[in-house]
């Protein structure tokens, strides 16, 4: 009995723990028993208590979570009307988006106590004459300790820095700090320690650009808003070149450790990075990591939440008849504007350079785009009542079977338990291969996942019987993205939580047919449709029938367990009531069969290419092909059949252990630009064998293959990647262009610098490194990024052709939701979903003409807009005109480099040309130039208008 009882609490360690040693090592076990008895010994500190009992407020709950989540169950089945959702949603917005001075008086008042009546160097007489650590009432009478003197106070600041605090309140400061905190610590994707650097670096940026944005505002707010391209506000560029001195990142920084808000140590997440010395040696980089002190409770969770009514439709907030231009132009989704603006919501890329990557309008297609984003937005959804009762009702199980994890890793803290971690890991003795810095950052990444789960069950239950709105968003290359985390754009849980809010659905036969095939496809794969619906079938008695731990032990083998298990849950449901709309409102999604081959094969025209992804059906094959399948064979064909491998048994090796999950993990990043090096590591981790010294020569093998069986994809990569690498070089930017919109991407350096920053905990000062962005611009991050983000636009395209298509028919209501490349529909409508998707894909036009359009824009000056200039086949001697003419003054001394730059964008082309347009007809070979560039694009259009014929609609998204 004990030994079953011990074989159930590490069933989940081994389901849910990425670094385990391989069955029969010696380690294998006493990993496992490191593991479970490390947990054990935690257990007591977590407080841990019943996973959802304490998901509603309860007096111990921070202000913050009571006036939202108790709130949201006070208005439970109120059956309010339009305009009271709207009041409610304001209530939220107050609550959680407002982070001015009044609002955070109100929501987190605990945290504001922390930050301003906590006394400095914390030492202060009692009634006793004692002397004790200052508390929120031992701070002396009339002693300032707040941010703002502090910082006025400092030696480090200039009189310049000082002067410009005048545009913040008395505690405006205290409210950037608990944002930062918040952001840093509070947020569900964020870690529990953080660099000192990293939080340096965002105090400073939070500062200086609050700064600006206020002395703007006080001008004209409007005139701010609109030249800030990337959507959020922004710090000036400099004049010259930069060297931020980090003064106010720095100070602030110091100040929170004098407050006994943060503890500064080496504790942080364990990440052993060799740094290599001019000599050639190594040596390991100590960073200093940052633990905040303030509980998590009192601190506001920094990201937005699904709204309860309709969110604001999107518009130009241009006055005068002006035309949109930027995003920064447009405002909508949620009902309240920015108020202290140091809310993120608008920010469209991670990065410094925030103005380098925005989006710009063509004449006044930003209606049109609003109406795509509004579409989208304005489909309301729910919580699946059905899926999260049984997660509460079968916790235990699923947590047994790793599905998912214990609650009391979410509520751990690094600097609780890192030394009782660190002696049990010594007190194992484990053979060298399994470090202390490997399991430390396995347990970081668990906390992390752990408390991403309660915080989406505590979401769930908050929202349960709500009608909710996502809001959505772009970035800089179109793709659209959904605010907060209960959507379809997060994890397996969060999406087997949503379901489609849809009352009205037509009631169709072929509405069990098409979840019963939805559902197979989450748990394998199936060479076609009728296969999958059969198994469903077939398994429908087990279903009904089962108990609850068979069938949780049954989905652990799913592709996406927690998916199909709520497909279950609902077709139980469904089968027990007979009641069609208990699967009617259910998310069926529909992903493009390897979109980014499907995409390469459209750019060149590759019929077979285009069968291998099911953009065209393969004559007398009624199958599901599979673009990795197919690399699998090829690639194995290519090391067996070639001499130079016949004698490498790693090679052969290699080649014998292939699986196609190895295969897919290799060709579907490389196509986005994953490094040699990266590919190496890769294999490395994906075989029981060591690959030695040798992982990159083996990862050549595949890049080798790749030039060879796809030589014409490969020089369309390379032409694309080295226009952008020409563009940066040049000093320009590079512009991508679709109907709607032009994507301008600007990839800056960085510089390194060094400050140091005094801890009163060690009286020592501590050297911290922090990057600058430049005005130099970075070729090699262009080279590397340019076909991607390629890529990814045309994708964002068709995404919003197929919702164009479904605005033009507004007598068709079908739900929909975009995730990328991924549409999500019901049952009812998901049969429209890949007519619409091919009739996207024709929509695009001849593929010539998007390749030359994307050469004049970034090799020529100002007047590459000629649309009649894109529809011929550029001549050589023009190209390279084009790309002389431009060249930058630096590089007239470099001409071996420009010149082989150039060669390769040349014959890439003339390759890419003969792909598209075909071999030239023998007839014309004399013709006047003039007559055979046309007679050429003609051939274009022709093989173009056959490629569109045979688009076919059957797998081109896939269940």
């Amino acid at each position: 009995m004990n030994q079953k009882k011990d074989s159930q609490e590490t069933t989940w360690i081994t389901r849910t723990h990425e670094f385990l040693p391989p069955i029969g090592s010696d380690d294998r076990e006493k990993v496992i028993g490191f593991w479970s008895d490390f947990y054990k010994s935690v257990f007591e500190l977590s407080e841990s208590t019943s996973s959802y009992q304490d998901c509603f407020p309860t007096k111990n709950d921070s202000i913050y979570k009571q006036i939202v989540f108790k709130r949201l169950e006070q208005c439970r089945g109120s059956h309010l009307s339009d305009e009271q959702l709207r009041k409610l949603q304001l209530f939220i917005e107050d609550s959680t988006l407002e982070f001015d001075e009044k609002s955070m008086y109100k929501t987190v008042p605990n945290a504001v106590k922390m930050m301003i009546l906590r006394g400095e160097e914390s030492v202060v007489d009692d009634s006793s004459g004692k002397r004790k650590k200052a508390g929120f009432q031992s701070v002396k009478k009339g002693y300032d300790s707040s941010a703002m003197t502090y910082l006025l106070k400092s030696s480090k600041l200039t009189a310049e820095e000082k002067d410009s605090l005048n545009v913040f309140g008395q505690h405006t400061l205290e409210v950037l700090l608990i944002h930062v905190l918040s952001v840093l610590f509070n947020s569900v994707e964020s870690d529990s320690v953080i660099r000192l650097s990293t939080l340096i670096d965002r105090l400073d940026t939070t500062v200086r650009s609050q700064i600006q944005l206020l002395k703007n505002r006080k001008s004209r707010y409007e005139q701010s808003i609109s030249t800030a391209k990337a959507g959020v506000d922004i710090a000036p560029k400099p004049n010259g070149s930069p060297k931020n001195t980090f003064h106010f990142g720095n100070e602030l920084a110091s100040f929170l450790e004098r407050k006994d808000l943060i503890e500064i140590s080496i504790i942080g997440n364990i990440e052993d990075e060799p740094n290599r010395k001019k000599n050639g040696s190594f040596y390991l980089a100590k960073h200093q990591y940052v633990h905040c002190k303030i509980p998590a409770s009192d601190l506001p969770i920094r990201f937005s939440l699904p709204m309860v009514c309709k969110p604001e439709d999107w518009q130009s907030i241009l006055q005068d008849n002006q035309k949109p231009k930027y995003l920064s132009d447009l405002r909508g989704g949620y009902l309240s504007s920015l108020t202290a603006d140091v809310d993120e919501r608008y920010r469209l890329l991670s990065s410094k350079n925030l103005d380098n990557f925005y989006l710009e309008f063509h004449d006044d297609n930003s209606t049109e785009l609003c109406d795509i984003m509004n579409k989208l937005q304005s489909q309301p959804f729910k919580v699946n009542s059905s899926f999260l009762s049984y997660i509460r009702q079968n916790e235990s199980l699923l947590v047994e079977q790793g599905l998912i994890l214990p609650s009391f890793l979410s509520k751990l803290q690094i600097k609780d338990i890192y030394e009782k971690f660190k002696k049990k890991y010594y007190s194992y003795h484990f053979s060298k291969s399994v470090r202390l810095a490997t399991l430390f950052k396995e347990l970081m990444k668990l906390i992390q996942r752990a408390g991403y789960e309660q915080y989406i069950l505590k979401l769930a239950i908050a929202y349960e019987g709500y009608h909710f709105y996502l809001p959505a968003f772009l970035d800089f290359r179109g793709r659209i993205y959904r605010s907060g985390i209960l959507h379809f754009h997060e994890r397996d849980l969060a999406r087997s939580l949503v379901i489609f809010a849809k009352e009205d659905s037509q009631v169709s036969s072929s509405i069990p047919i098409s979840f019963y095939c939805a559902a197979s496809h989450l748990y394998r794969s199936f060479d076609n449709n009728d296969d999958a619906v059969e198994w469903f079938e077939e398994a429908k008695g087990t279903f009904e029938e089962a108990p609850n731990d068979l069938l949780i032990k049954f989905a652990c083998d799913a592709k996406k367990p927690l998916q199909f298990l709520s497909c279950v849950v609902v077709f139980k449901e469904y089968s027990t009531t007979q009641d069609l709309q208990a699967i009617t409102s259910y998310p069926i999604t529909q992903d493009a069969s390897a979109s980014a081959y499907q995409l390469m094969s459209y750019f060149l025209l590759d019929k077979d290419l285009a069968k291998n992804t099911n953009l065209i059906q393969r004559p007398g094959d009624s199958n599901i092909q599979d673009i990795y399948s197919y690399l699998l064979k090829e690639v194995q064909v290519y090391i067996n059949d070639n001499d130079k491998y016949k004698n490498d048994s790693l090679i052969l090796t290699v080649s014998d252990n292939l699986t196609r999950k190895i295969v897919k993990g290799i060709f579907m990043p490389m196509i986005y630009g994953k490094t040699l090096m990266s590919t190496g590591i890769f294999l490395q981790e994906s075989f029981s064998f060591d690959l030695g010294k040798r992982q990159n020569a083996v990862a050549q093998v595949f890049y080798d293959f790749f030039k060879v069986k796809y030589s014409r994809l490969n020089c369309l990569m390379n032409m694309i990647q080295n226009i952008g690498w020409f563009s940066s070089e040049r000093g320009n930017p590079v512009c991508y262009k679709v109907p709607l919109f032009t994507t301008i991407q600007d990839y800056r350096k960085s510089s390194e610098t060094h400050i140091w920053v005094y801890s009163k905990s060690t009286h020592s000062r501590k050297k911290v490194t922090l990057s600058i962005p430049s005005e130099e611009r970075d070729s090699r991050k262009t080279l590397s990024s340019t076909f991607v983000n390629f890529i990814h636009q045309k994708d964002a395209c068709l995404a919003m052709n197929v919702v164009k298509f479904l605005l033009s028919d507004p007598s068709i209501p079908i739900p929909i939701y975009t995730v990328h490349d991924n549409f999500i529909t019901i049952a009812d409508c998901c049969f429209s979903l890949p007519l619409l998707y091919i009739s996207a894909y024709k929509e695009l036009g001849p593929p010539l003409l998007t390749i030359n359009e994307f050469i004049y824009m970034n090799c020529s000056k100002p007047g590459y807009h000629d649309p009649e200039k894109f529809k011929r086949v550029i001549p050589s001697r023009e190209l390279e005109s084009l790309l002389n003419n431009c060249i930058p003054t630096e590089f007239r001394n470099k001409k071996n480099l420009w010149n082989k730059k150039k060669t390769i964008i040349v014959n890439s082309y003339n390759t890419y040309v003969n792909a598209v347009c075909g071999p030239i007809d023998s007839d014309t070979t004399n013709a006047p130039v003039a007559t055979l560039l046309a007679t050429r694009y003609e051939a274009h259009e022709r093989k173009w208008e056959s490629f569109k014929k045979e688009l076919s609609d059957r797998y081109c998204l896939q269940y």
